[in-house]
């Protein structure tokens, strides 16, 4: 459905092309998650928040703008069945390397509009959005739209890492394992494969997801950590 809220998302979209994103990390599929997904936009609450957090990103990015300031070091995509909610693993990255996630796979859920007043139209379009749904689109539905599409938003938001979550318990992307790395590779994309078991600590625990990523900054980029506090501790409460 066509409303005030829709517009005001893909102003987020819009916003996060530039040099200054606002919206950034697992806060980006979040808000479009509970927004699309539980109330289709419906909710006067959800509608109400959203101008809120619209105002506020708005406000940032013309600072930012203006002063030059919170430019990314890194500018990144997650793709691939994600884990970074349970683990902040995205803000993470953009504290301890300063990786900032600009798109997320999760977030990609609402670009088809449902037309109202027209029954058989609005069952077509729902069927649409249905079929487009990320984990239908990117993870289950083939060489176009898993891999092409990781290409398209590379280039729209200007990104030169894809961080690809690689869930253990979920093989839909293992087919097209060689096929990414080859075409990462004539891209000069970044791609960089994080296992995980979404919320099992037990498979692969939030220390090793770190770790590997610790290895591919320092040993590809040659980079040093924003802050090194953050490159190894234990995680004493993911039970």
């Amino acid at each position: 459905m066509y409303n005030t809220s829709t517009k005001m998302m893909i102003n987020k979209w819009d916003v996060n092309c530039t040099p200054y994103p606002q919206v950034c990390g697992a806060a980006l599929a979040l808000q479009r998650e509970y927004e699309y997904q539980e109330v289709a936009c419906l909710d006067p609450f959800f509608i109400k928040t959203d101008i809120k957090v619209d105002k506020m990103m708005q406000k940032g990015y013309l600072e930012d703008k203006k002063n030059d300031a919170n430019k990314p070091k890194y500018r990144a995509i997650v793709w691939a069945c994600p884990a970074h909610y349970y683990t902040n693993f995205t803000y993470w990255t953009q504290h301890c390397w300063g990786v900032k996630c600009v798109v997320d796979m999760e977030c990609m859920l609402s670009h088809h509009y449902f037309h109202i007043g027209d029954e058989k139209q609005a069952m077509i379009d729902m069927a649409k959005s249905y079929e487009r749904m990320m984990m239908r689109s990117h993870t289950n539905g083939g060489y176009i739209n898993s891999l092409d599409e990781c290409w398209k938003m590379c280039e729209k938001f200007k990104a030169d890492i894809v961080i690809m979550f690689d869930h253990v318990s979920c093989k839909n992307v293992a087919g097209l394992h060689g096929l990414y790395e080859e075409q990462a590779r004539k891209r000069g994309i970044h791609l960089v494969w994080v296992s995980h078991d979404l919320m099992n600590p037990r498979t692969v625990s939030r220390k090793a997801m770190r770790t590997s990523f610790n290895q591919y900054m320092q040993n590809i980029f040659h980079a040093k950590p924003l802050d090194p506090s953050l490159l190894d501790y234990e995680d004493a409460l993911t039970w």
